[in-house]
């Protein structure tokens, strides 16, 4: 498996692209322009979510909005300009409660690029934005990804939050047609879950991005 070595990372931007409509071959019609409204629609809701979860944040991002979060902000909006990224979706939530090998945050979103190709290449380049993040994270691992829309990806990070506890991040990142889409979650070590529920929550946003996608 591919590792990067440590890399600061911002604890919890989603590290997601998007695109924007598809343009179908031959006689088949080009899928419907995708909307912020399809946005919000295929990011995780708190009803989708473990019981003692309660929504934290939850927003709209123009590509000046979302690059203001990384330390080069102009190298970052560079990026997401010449990646055609249109606009995000983003939600995070939080559980008040410590519960066993249950994550303590899970944050979501989704992305509009101008084209398929383009959002591809946002995908493809996601990791290169660790490199401006904000939180220094070790032990940066590629796992086997989840077989998740046209391409998927699936990072596992540690960092220590501001006590010094160890904490572990599980990163799912995949995209479909014009979308990118991401679950992250946010855990101490001692509950780590290994990832599942960021497989599990991010399988069912890909079921709403491609039933959007249709």
């Amino acid at each position: 498996m591919r590792r990067w070595s440590l890399l600061p990372f911002a604890c919890l931007v989603w590290l997601s692209a998007a695109c924007g409509a598809i343009a179908g071959a031959g006689s088949r019609p080009a899928a419907r322009p995708v909307t912020d409204d399809d946005l919000r629609a295929v990011v995780l809701r708190e009803a989708d979510l473990p019981e003692g979860f309660t929504l934290l944040e939850e927003k709209l991002t123009s590509n000046e909005e979302y690059a203001a979060t990384f330390k080069n902000a102009s190298a970052i909006r560079a990026l997401l300009d010449g990646w055609g990224r249109e606009a995000g979706y983003e939600a995070r939530y939080t559980a008040a409660a410590a519960k066993a090998r249950v994550p303590a945050v899970v944050a979501s979103s989704a992305d509009r690029y101008h084209d398929t190709d383009r959002a591809r290449q946002a995908w493809e380049e996601a990791p290169a934005l660790l490199n401006q993040a904000q939180t220094a994270f070790f032990g940066i691992t590629q796992l086997a990804a989840p077989r998740l829309g046209e391409d998927a990806m699936m990072l596992r990070m540690y960092a220590t939050d501001a006590a010094g506890a160890e904490m572990v991040t599980y990163w799912v990142v995949f995209h479909r047609g014009n979308i990118t889409a991401d679950v992250t979650t946010l855990a101490p070590k001692h509950r780590d879950d290994k990832g599942e529920y960021a497989i599990r929550l991010a399988r069912l946003v890909d079921e709403r991005v491609a039933a959007r996608r249709k």
